[in-house]
């Protein structure tokens, strides 16, 4: 039974294996479409619960002329791009078109299972330019491998909770608890002083005292707000862990928050 669990734990948790053979081109130079498939399948590829093989792959492992047999039975015939991917063990193939006409670009996506041959995903869209298709098939790669990982009943992106994101909030809330104790200290010695209670020799050192513990209060409580701020911010965009850089000033500290987003 155990043993069974295991199994099934990992057929589930294996990347759902992807062929991007090429698509049909139309008006457009060979080698730009082969270009712009390429771009799209390393976006594709970029999925965690994905595993692309693109045309290169299919040529080194069938050899080029072994693709050509296999590709001449029909130029867009679904069984053969079948029959191809079939051969490489993969459960899913992405076939479609790419049309150019006068300056706009008309591109089709179409996921297959290699096992039936049935469309598990599509996406098609006009589009003006170049840099719209360009944006275009950016945006498309992540929400086409959602999509393929739903229709195999895998989860393509597994959520994290990063807690290590959430230390410099703690950090920076305790920074954020000892500056405005110091700030209340730096008050009463000002009362203190207010109210007459403080002997005359000791003024001198009770006032040096509490501009010490304002200064060192708005630093602490400086890069608290920048702990937490670093904290909201790398939990909500991720990207490389940020850093904090604290330069005191008089009267109060300079705090910037940097960090490379993704």
């Amino acid at each position: 039974m155990l043993t069974a669990v295991m199994v099934l734990c990992l057929a589930q948790a294996a990347p759902v294996k992807i062929a991007v053979p090429g698509l049909s081109l139309s008006g457009i130079e060979t080698k730009l479409g082969e270009a712009y498939v390429e771009r799209f399948a390393t976006l594709l590829g970029r999925d965690p619960g994905l595993k692309v093989t693109t045309k290169r792959d299919i040529e080194q492992m069938l050899g080029l002329e072994r693709q050509r047999q296999l590709l001449g039975c029909a130029e867009n015939s679904l069984s053969c791009i079948a029959e191809l991917a079939g051969g490489l063990g993969v459960e899913a193939v992405l076939s479609g078109s790419l049309a150019k006409t006068g300056s706009s670009y008309t591109v089709t996506l179409r996921v297959l299972r290699t096992n039936d041959g049935s469309e598990i995903a599509s996406a098609s869209e006009r589009l003006k330019n170049e840099d719209a298709l360009s944006d275009w098939l950016e945006a498309e790669a992540p929400r086409l491998a959602e999509k393929i990982g739903r229709a195999f009943g895998r989860t393509t992106k597994v959520a994290s909770p990063h807690v290590e994101r959430w230390i410099p909030a703690l950090v920076g809330g305790g920074l954020l608890l000892a500056g405005g104790g110091m700030q209340l200290g730096a008050r009463l010695d000002a009362q203190r002083l207010e109210d007459g209670v403080v002997p005359q020799a000791q003024t001198r050192q009770v006032v040096t005292g509490g501009k010490t513990l304002e200064t060192a209060s708005w630093v602490l409580m400086g890069v608290g707000a920048a702990g937490i701020a670093a904290s909201v911010t790398w939990a909500l965009v991720g990207g490389t862990e940020p850093r904090v850089a604290v330069v005191p000033m008089q009267g109060g500290a300079f705090v910037s928050v940097g960090g490379v987003l993704p």
